[in-house]
């Protein structure tokens, strides 16, 4: 493990680095190049432990499924991609200056945040800007990641074809011949919504959480809405939807939490053990029930009471056999759009987009939903599917006036102890719109450490939520900004664990555990579904958003990372968050 000098030293390395470029840029001559006397250096050099080289039989699998396109000399540059994603999304907003800075930026995974700040910016100006970039960014990736079938009978290498088109095509063309569907119905009994997580009074956390600064106060009052209602006013709103989990399996998706509502869910979830424990988790089976339950808080939802709907082999539906249940996104999006495409029409499809992965996976994964989720709502009946998205704070996006002056005063009130000279204020100035809305302020929650794979994934969500609601096919277009939590996908980076309780020293910022921020965003879910739709392209995706005080803090999330994991090394634990009157529900 990395002691708190190494990492910090990391820290500084890389701030060295960035301070470099500065002055390279500064230096540029009229054509953008930096001369050579103040050409950058290349950049730090920190040792990492070295991880394992993957084995002969990982290096010769085959390359099948979603997949950046490959260069001229069979090489992979995700980098080529995600830079003609953003430059897309730059010249259809009206900035091509920024767009040639985005291409011939040669240190993109250091220097990718000020780019893709500059491009939020540019896209708040105006509801037009915002929807021409989205629409082109999303262009863009259609373009550029391809769908590689199986090889064939020879063995022959096969050619890549287009991924969305070809999901489209095959969504359109009838019912699958693939997949089958079993039913698994829980025993429970329907819950009401304030005791899906027993020990949690949701009440008392939104409150709490609206007063120290986690949420905006429309959560709490969508929060009031949703947990004051009982299981029997919540049963009409259930029978009207089927909740597609894109990602089942997946610690941030609520499936576990709907299910002890009462709610018919869909796991869409690669074959493993993982799904099968939530099959046996959803038949209430003994001891698989009770682990697959098992969550951080210490605390588990309440029994399950609906009805799990998980895909098998045709052959097995008849049977209900489920040891082969399962589908994978990334290897047969087509299949799945087609099978999910024709479940249900009578009711209201909701297409929750919860998977994750690693690294550039994560583009791969969110492409992959991203064609099956536009293909489903192109081929039901309008108004037969809803969408939902669980957008990141660690992204570039616009905040309300009120976070954004919370901010400044935060900034404005930080003693000496907080080092504020050495740090970023979170507030920043005003994008002066175009279209009559007056000021409109863009928050930097970005962290180079999370990487420019993770910025593209979470943005390009973001981007198609604002393009569905103004197309207004969709019954539905749900988009809540959701809280950092200790998912297991996060804990497992050293560097990032320890720094989660180092953060919790900057208020209002605080780490949700898994189960807590899941049945926060649940709630939030069941009220947004009765709510007006939200035109994102305008107001972004502010709309009970639970941040995780990012947008409300003094400084950038990038400007006290350092500091965050120097404290959480010695081990700070921040103190609860003071409890807050309990407002009556709007």
């Amino acid at each position: 493990n990395e002691t708190p000098v190494v990492c910090s030293l990391k820290y500084a390395l890389t701030a060295v680095y960035h301070l470099q470029f500065d002055r390279s840029a500064a230096a540029a001559d009229k054509t953008g190049k930096p001369t050579e006397s103040c050409r950058p250096l290349p950049p730090p050099r920190i040792p990492q432990r070295m991880a394992p080289a993957p084995s002969a039989m990982a290096a010769a699998r085959p390359r099948v499924g979603v997949h950046f396109p490959l260069q001229l000399d069979g090489s992979v540059s995700t980098t080529k991609t995600l830079k003609a994603v953003w430059c897309a999304a730059a010249l259809a907003a009206g900035q091509p200056d920024l767009a040639a800075a985005i291409d011939r930026e040669k240190a993109w995974r250091h220097r990718y945040t000020r780019h893709v700040v500059a491009l939020a910016a540019a896209m708040a100006a105006s509801r037009e800007c915002s929807l021409a970039g989205a629409i082109a960014g999303l262009a863009e990736l259609d373009a550029a990641l391809e769908l590689v079938p199986p090889a064939g009978p020879l063995a022959t290498a096969p050619s890549p074809i287009p991924l969305y088109r070809t999901v489209r095509e095959r969504t359109a063309q009838g019912p699958s011949q693939v997949y089958g569907a079993v039913a698994v119905c829980c025993g429970g009994s329907p819950c009401a919504p304030a005791a899906a997580l027993p020990g949690v009074d949701p009440l008392a956390l939104f409150a709490g959480w609206a007063a120290f600064g986690v949420c905006e106060p429309s959560a709490l009052s969508a929060a009031q809405r949703s947990a004051g209602a009982s299981a029997k006013e919540l049963q009409p709103l259930l029978d009207r939807h089927v909740f597609v989990c894109l990602g089942g399996t997946s610690e941030m998706c609520p499936l576990k939490m709907l299910l002890a509502l009462g709610a018919t869910c869909v796991a869409i979830a690669r074959p493993g053990y993982k799904l099968q424990a939530l099959i046996q988790y959803a038949r209430g089976e003994g001891e698989a029930h009770a682990g697959a339950a098992k969550l951080e808080a210490g605390s588990r939802p309440a029994p399950p009471a609906g009805t799990l709907i998980v895909p098998v082999p045709i052959a097995s539906a008849a049977t209900g056999e489920t040891d082969g249940a399962g589908c994978d996104m990334l290897g047969d999006p087509c299949e799945i759009a087609a099978w999910l495409a024709h479940l249900d029409q009578e009711k209201i499809l909701v297409l929750g987009a919860y998977g994750y992965l690693d690294g550039s996976d994560h583009v791969r994964l969110t492409a992959a939903m991203d064609a099956l989720i536009t293909s489903v709502v192109e081929a039901r009946p309008a108004g037969r599917t809803a969408v939902a998205y669980l957008p990141s704070p660690s992204t570039a996006t616009p905040v309300p006036v009120e976070a954004n002056a919370a901010a400044a005063a935060a900034y404005e009130a930080a003693g000496t102890f907080s080092l504020r000279s050495l740090r970023t204020p979170n507030a920043r100035a005003p994008v002066r719109s175009t279209d009559g809305r007056g000021d409109v302020f863009v928050c930097d929650g970005l962290i180079t450490l999370q990487g420019p794979s993770y910025a593209l994934a979470k943005t390009a969500q973001q981007w198609r939520a604002s393009v569905l609601a103004a197309e207004g096919r969709c019954a539905k277009v749900s988009s809540l900004m959701a809280p950092a939590a200790r998912t297991e996908s996060m804990a497992h980076v050293t560097t990032v664990a320890t720094a989660f309780n180092g953060l919790e020293f900057f208020a209002p910022l605080r780490v949700a555990t898994v189960s807590v921020a899941s049945f926060a965003m649940c709630l939030l879910l069941l009220d947004d579904l009765s709510q007006p739709q939200s035109d994102f392209a305008t107001v972004g995706h502010t709309r009970s958003a639970v941040h995780g005080g990012g947008w409300r803090c003094a400084f950038t999330a990038e400007s006290i990372g350092w500091s965050a994991y120097v404290l959480g090394w010695l081990g700070y634990k921040a103190p609860p968050i003071p409890d807050a009157p309990l407002a009556s529900a709007p």
